[in-house]
């Protein structure tokens, strides 16, 4: 339901993830997600993987997509810190399996825009900036 809202929204969406391409497409596939996304960049396509900006910036550049006009959803520090050094902003959404909490301290680091549990987050996110 989000993922249709936001292509609904014309976004262009894209995966940077560190999972090798074989066992992405395998999870993108079991869950039928991949249609909803334009782009796709798996660890094994880059030279360096997260915290680095390389899968970041690869998706970017598959996107058309300039770091000020996208934004990157991300689950992890380490992903967040990726997104925050290609210069995205970034919408944390913590993965409840880590059992960690970002100090403040780490989350000032980050080109932070929003956080939240879920991804009704982003919609919020992008509710709020249609709004003003």
């Amino acid at each position: 339901e989000i993922l249709t809202d936001l292509k609904e929204r014309h976004m262009k969406l894209g995966i940077a993830t560190t999972t090798v391409t074989k066992r992405a497409t395998d999870i993108l596939g079991h869950f039928q997600l991949a249609d909803y996304f334009d782009t796709f960049t798996f660890g094994d396509e880059v030279s360096e993987n997260k915290p680095s900006p390389v899968p970041y910036l690869t998706a970017l550049e598959r996107t058309g997509l300039e770091a000020p006009s996208a934004f990157a959803v991300e689950d992890s520090l380490v992903g967040a810190t990726a997104a925050s050094r290609a210069g995205l902003g970034v919408v944390l959404i913590p993965d409840s399996s880590f059992v960690r909490n970002y100090s403040v301290e780490e989350k000032e680091k980050l080109n932070l825009l929003a956080e939240g549990k879920d991804l009704r987050t982003v919609i919020e996110m992008l509710d709020k900036k249609t709004e003003k």
